[in-house]
């Protein structure tokens, strides 16, 4: 349902920021009051420059040569309120970098210890950025199997990884 209300509204050529706050309307009234839903949204250009809203989704991480950064939430989750506040942020990609998006059942996933595995997937992301997108996107699900003890997964595991190339 939220895709189809995304494709509707961006379709229409409706601002993403309109939209987001229509389909939150739709997700509150739902005949379901635990409904909710994160949403990282974002258009990339082709000069490397980022518009995105992350309505209460794990903060992507963009590394670059110089780092790393988190885009952080720019309104809450979809669903929660029958009215939100949400904005468009924006990030230019340096050529070379990487940017990494989760669902929480990878960033929540627990070592035996009850350690998270938010701050292994910075340190792999960073260690492996110069590996095409595929490779660091099968490397964090093979490291985030292992580090919680090659159990079952107990959340939805997603993994989207973006690298802009230096050509």
């Amino acid at each position: 349902d939220v895709v189809i209300g995304l494709r509707m509204g961006l379709a229409k050529e409706l601002r993403l920021i309109h939209t987001l706050q229509k389909l939150n309307s739709v997700i509150q009234r739902s005949t379901f009051s635990t409904n909710f839903v994160s949403l990282f949204i974002g258009e990339i250009e082709s000069d490397g420059h980022l518009f995105y809203a992350n309505a209460g989704h794990p903060a992507p991480i963009l590394v670059t040569p110089k780092g790393h950064h988190e885009l952080e939430a720019t309104g809450i989750t979809l669903g929660f309120l029958p009215e939100i506040n949400i904005s468009r942020s924006h990030i230019h990609i340096p050529r070379d970098s990487v940017l990494v998006m989760v669902t929480d059942g990878i960033i929540e996933r627990q070592a035996e210890n009850e350690e998270q595995y938010d701050a292994q997937l910075k340190k792999r992301v960073m260690e492996n950025r110069q590996k095409s997108a595929k490779k660091i996107c099968d490397l964090i699900f093979e490291d985030a199997f292992i580090f919680g003890n090659r159990t079952k997964w107990k959340d939805d595991a997603t993994v989207v990884v973006v690298k802009r190339l230096d050509h």
